[in-house]
């Protein structure tokens, strides 16, 4: 019968709070609803992500905005063991387990905890309810049958301590955060004991009956009390397991990831955590003693001491500093200078230095994504393509072109930019244009995938022969105005007059879909036959053989660009590099220095090709010298130059040169430290060499005839590695030689000197004697 009736009564709970959560649950799906339906004309914008993660999943096949994104390498790959080893030293995914760990814990214990309380205590259960804070708890099973007794009991007694005891039983209706986080309310037992009455057959089953209803009131409360509510936690750790597991997929998301961890990771020195979980265990074992020593030092309502306030801020300000103990930061001032990418290399700052002379600046370009970055943010033209795949229309401008990396009809390609995109120019990446052999992944492997049917290469076409490459040797339809190292830009080639009436005409965004049309229809009904003979039939090698079909570019090039050589130079060791054209490189190098035969840096960079590539040693050292000798204040001019005699020609004609080491420091007095920047690793490479000179002369008997030149050389010397270790004490060539200058070992006290007052002798005297001493104190 009393199972029943608990059933019932359960039954009744849930019944009442159905309506509730129907009702919320409505309202999430009705606004979830009318969002979607707000973006429904942008539905297709984050497609290619669905599309990678289905691919990944191995639930679709590859398109071509899966694998732009795959070509991309390790960032949207698997997260690989690389990344771990990264992130793993930081301790971030220890911390962040264990307080994962001990969220999932406590959700599930409060999950279960709720289910056997609305099982056992429908009432009280529906007291800790959210749904049901504003109601008054339902009278406790058991309190019916009592209640003819207890109104009899009143009417007799002087006090009304059942009323009190009642009143006790019921959870007050206080905000959400108090009524999570209410301690058990301490009874005053002289003011809860009733006072004397008149002894009755009654008297003595009442007294029990109260002492019961007191006990189990008190229970009740420790039970509110100890109720942790935390859906916000919870949702917060499932959410960082799912965005873990898109990380593991795709490693570019772990963006979306490391914040959630590192959020999770700070938990381990939160009171409120470990105080929720000192009362679990606590509630658990059945420890009291236990629970409360767990209130006080975690900052619970029983902590008035302040030694105990100490206690607790010591105790989580170490939890605090256990991350940094594990992790120092000054682990980072150990390992070598780190390397990455420079944004301002030279190629990107002579193709932006070349567009703003040479191409009207409200002109539009067509390039990649990384080079439109680039343009924005340091020019003031119009791009094509503006850095934002998510967008549907960016992503077909995208795909028109990657089909440049294929093979489209030059003469539709053309009249698609000017008509569709308006834009004469197109800026062609070398990297949009070569293939990795080792790569699953390729540029070109992307560019067959284009959607336009009549843009990709048949299968036997060359490397050489697709649309990027063949446009700069040979086009009947552009022009290769500009050529360095890394880039390239080619313009439409167009009768006088007739670009500013297409441009006219093609002004509205509806022109401009109707151009789009046309030409699309044109493309439909284009020969494919007819199209891909004129690629089969190319002849790649008979232009690359001689520099005719690049003379066109290098008259250009001696008229409009400054660095005109150079950027032959740097063109050459693309060639060389990327598709191993040697004879084409040869003759461009060559064609450089004949064109710029005064040029210092044409000169050195004719060496340093002679010297690399060529395996020329004997006409390298001419032009090295040649180069230097033009450039008398470059650092690294000389120092390569004596590095190269030493290594390639022999010491002695090393020992010969040592006056150019010497005339640095001439360079140390005219230039500053922000000039010398850039030339601190070849200033201690000098360091380096001249030290290694002086003792080949001193082995040679050269301090006896000559003592005066070796002290000076010594002087020199000491002078260039301090200015060296002055400019950057972290450099790779200062850490491997401070042992040779200093005859002792690079501390991280002397990294932090270094760091914070520079280089200050009396400073580096000091703290040496300081270690000194502490290390004869551990010695002993």
């Amino acid at each position: 019968m009393r199972q029943t009736a608990e059933q019932g009564e359960a039954r009744g709970v849930a019944l009442r709070l159905f309506p509730r959560n129907v009702l919320r649950g409505f309202l999430a799906v009705s606004i979830c609803f009318l969002v979607r339906l707000s973006l429904r004309s942008f539905e297709k914008d984050d497609s290619h992500v669905f599309q990678l993660l289905l691919h990944k999943l191995g639930l679709a096949t590859s398109s071509f905005d899966t694998s732009i994104y795959l070509m991309g390498g390790t960032e949207f790959d698997f997260f690989s063991l690389y990344f771990f080893n990264l992130i793993a030293p930081s301790r971030l995914f220890l911390f962040a387990s264990v307080s994962l760990l001990l969220f999932l814990l406590l959700s599930t214990d409060q999950l279960l905890f709720l289910n056997r309380l609305c099982r056992l205590s429908p009432g009280l259960y529906a007291a800790l309810s959210e749904e049901s804070l504003s109601l008054k708890r339902e009278p406790l099973l058991g309190q019916e049958e009592h209640r003819a007794k207890a109104e009899k009991a009143r009417r007799k007694d002087a006090a009304p301590s059942t009323q009190h005891c009642a009143a006790d039983t019921r959870v007050s209706s206080a905000d959400d955060s108090k009524l999570r986080q209410r301690k058990p309310v301490g009874t005053n037992e002289r003011e809860e004991s009733p006072p004397p009455a008149v002894e009755s057959s009654d008297s003595v089953g009442e007294k029990r009956r109260r002492a019961e209803a007191r006990l189990r009131a008190q229970m009740e409360d420790q039970l509110v009390s100890a109720v942790f509510l935390m859906p916000d936690l919870f949702y917060l750790s499932v959410q960082a397991i799912f965005f873990v597991v898109l990380m593991l997929l795709i490693a570019r998301l772990r963006v979306l990831a490391l914040p959630l961890l590192c959020v999770l990771a700070a938990a381990v020195a939160s009171p409120s955590l470990w105080r929720s979980v000192a009362c679990t265990l606590a509630a658990s074992l059945n420890l009291p003693i236990l629970a409360s020593i767990s209130s006080r030092l975690t900052g619970g309502r029983r902590c008035r001491s302040r030694f105990f306030f100490l206690v607790h801020v010591l105790l989580f300000a170490g939890f605090s500093a256990l991350p940094f103990y594990l992790k120092l930061p000054l682990e980072e001032m150990i390992v070598a200078e780190p390397s990455t990418e420079n944004a301002a290399n030279q190629s990107r700052l002579s193709l932006i230095n070349w567009l703003k002379t040479n191409v009207p600046p409200d002109a539009a370009i067509l390039g990649d994504m990384p080079s439109s970055s680039t343009l924005r943010a340091a020019t003031q033209l119009r791009l094509v393509i503006h850095p934002q795949f998510e967008q549907a229309e960016m992503r077909k401008r995208v795909q028109f072109l990657y089909g440049a990396s294929a093979c489209p009809p030059e003469e539709l390609y053309a009249s698609m930019m000017q008509r569709v995109y308006e834009t004469d120019y197109l800026l062609i990446n070398n990297f949009r244009c070569a293939a990795a052999k080792q790569n699953k992944v390729t540029v070109f492997g992307v560019a067959d995938l284009v959607e336009e049917k009549s843009f990709p290469c048949p299968r036997a076409v060359e490397s050489f022969s697709r649309f990027c490459f063949k446009t700069q040797l040979s086009s009947a339809s552009f022009d290769l105005l500009y050529r360095n190292g890394v880039y390239a830009v080619l313009k439409v080639k167009e009768p006088r007059g007739t670009r500013a009436e297409g441009k006219a005409a093609t002004r509205s965004q509806s022109d401009r879909k109707e151009a789009e049309k046309q030409l699309k229809e044109s493309l439909r009904v284009l020969d494919i036959q007819k199209k891909n003979e004129a690629y089969l039939s190319f002849d790649w090698k008979s232009k690359v053989s001689t520099l005719e079909a690049l003379d066109p570019w290098i008259q250009r090039c001696i008229t409009d660009d400054e660095r005109c050589g150079r950027n032959m130079q740097e063109f050459a060791q693309e060639l060389m590099d990327l598709y191993g054209l040697k004879v084409t490189s040869r003759l461009l190098q060559e064609k450089s220095v004949s064109l710029f035969p005064d040029h210092s840096d044409v000169l050195f960079g004719h060496g340093v090709f002679l010297d690399f590539d060529m395996g020329n040693s004997k006409d390298a050292a001419t032009y090295y010298e040649r180069g230097a000798d033009k450039d008398p204040l470059s650092v690294a001019k000389t120092v390569q130059f004596l590095l190269f005699l030493d290594q390639a020609i022999g010491r002695s004609r090393a020992v010969e040169g040592v006056s150019r080491l010497l005339h640095l420091e001439d360079i140390l007095e005219k230039k500053t430290n922000a000039e010398l920047l850039d030339d601190a690793t070849n200033l201690c490479k000098a360091a380096l060499l001249l030290k290694q000179l002086v003792d080949t002369q001193v082995k040679q008997g050269a301090s006896r005839d000559t003592p005066h030149a070796i002290q000076e050389q010594e002087r020199v010397m000491q002078r260039i590695w301090d200015r060296s270790k002055e400019l950057n004490i972290q450099n790779e060539c200062v850490v491997e030689g401070w042992a040779y200058f200093e005859n002792s070992r690079l501390t991280t006290a002397r990294r932090i000197q270094h760091f914070f007052f520079g280089e200050s002798r009396f400073l580096s005297r000091v703290i040496r004697a300081v270690s000194l001493f502490i290390n004869t104190l551990l010695l002993s």
